[in-house]
């Protein structure tokens, strides 16, 4: 099947060579969401009931370090960001609370996001010129081929 489709063969080729890359990266981001929970944990979560109405909200993202890292892998694929900034910045300082929250979806979401693109599109033009390579060399190798059989059927018309 990857032969007949040969760009899909390079696809793949490209991003099985970045998975390793991009598995180091991923495990970046875990590490520094890992320890943006630990803070968050200290600082917001057990300090919930002191929220008031949004105690509960509170505790269901930032109680317990699972659930830290659950909320900042939702502010990582931007869906409910705002809302949480919002009801954090009526305790905490919204100049903080924004200012922390774009340092970290800077960081997270739109560098790691560059930096993945750019280790899979080396990946895929390093795939696609050892393609080129292979193909120069096949037909190389036919030429070489096709030569030597040329070769052969002339010295055996010349004998006769």
């Amino acid at each position: 099947l990857f032969r007949m489709f040969r760009p899909l063969g390079i696809m793949l080729d490209a991003f099985l060579a970045a998975l390793g890359q991009v598995s180091w990266t991923g495990l970046l981001t875990l590490i520094l969401m890992y320890m943006c929970s630990i803070f968050l944990t200290q600082t917001v979560g057990r300090s919930a009931a002191d929220w008031g109405e949004h105690a509960l909200l509170i505790d269901n993202w930032f109680g317990s370090m699972g659930r830290s890292m659950r909320t900042l892998f939702i502010i990582i694929t931007l869906a409910e960001w705002d809302n949480i900034a919002m009801t954090v910045s009526e305790q905490v300082s919204p100049l903080l609370v924004f200012g922390l929250a774009s340092i970290y979806i800077t960081l997270t979401a739109f560098t790691m996001v560059s930096l993945i693109t750019g280790i899979i599109s080396e990946a895929l033009i390093v795939a696609q010129l050892r393609d080129e390579q292979n193909r120069l060399q096949e037909l190389e190798d036919e030429r070489h081929h096709f030569q030597t059989q040329l070769r052969n059927v002339l010295s055996n018309v010349d004998a006769d």
